[in-house]
């Protein structure tokens, strides 16, 4: 209960304006990684195959981090709690003409059509599905967004559901190039298959980078 409300508390302090957005300039692939592995990985209730695709190189953003942090929270465990046994979970990371688009797709279920408009709403809960979260999470997430003017939404697709959402990327700044990433070309792809039948984690993780001399 104590979590509830300070969630509620929470929301309602970004809607009335009390709670303010600091934006900061910060690298988005490995905060996206990282949030991810905490959420999805080696966790011992999961029976999904979970997939990335994420950019060769750094991208910065600028916007608030820990908003996003909970943003991505939000949308992880979303995706988490409705993700079909043995389904296939997918975040994606892509660049476009400036722009940064973030997608998480779930294979499972489709949401209703006439509650897509809905499920952004404060305690808005899927009847469907067997998990009974506050109903906040979303809300949350709608909110964040939008006070930065940021697009998002969710579609549905024939044997699942996708949330996205897009940012203009930054202009290059010199202190992107840090002597750790200088020169590096970077590839990363990593697909792991988790399993709660077996109770075994089988990660596929190939990292590529050369130095240029």
């Amino acid at each position: 209960m104590s979590s509830l409300i300070t969630t509620l508390l929470d929301l309602s302090a970004l809607e009335n304006g009390a709670a303010r957005l600091h934006p900061e300039r910060f690298e988005f692939v490995e905060f996206l990684e990282t949030i991810a592995g905490r959420l999805l990985i080696d966790t011992p209730d999961a029976d999904f195959d979970l997939q990335y695709e994420l950019p060769e190189l750094p991208v910065y953003v600028n916007t608030d981090k820990s908003r996003m942090e909970q943003v991505l929270n939000n949308l992880i465990v979303n995706a988490k709690r409705n993700v079909q046994p043995g389904g296939i979970l997918k975040l994606s990371l892509t660049e476009r003409d400036g722009m940064l688009d973030f997608s998480i797709y779930n294979q499972g279920h489709p949401i209703p059509q006439e509650n897509l408009s809905k499920i952004w709403t404060k305690f808005y809960r899927n009847k469907n599905t067997k998990y009974s979260g506050s109903g906040l999470g979303l809300a949350i997430v709608a909110q964040i967004l939008s006070m930065q003017h940021l697009t998002y939404g969710v579609l549905n697709r024939q044997d699942g559901v996708i949330f996205y959402s897009s940012c203009e990327k930054p202009a290059v700044n010199s202190n992107d190039f840090t002597p750790t990433s200088h020169g590096l070309q970077r590839t990363f792809l990593f697909l792991g298959t988790v399993n709660k039948l077996n109770e075994q984690v089988t990660k596929n993780v190939f990292l590529s980078a050369k130095k240029k001399t």
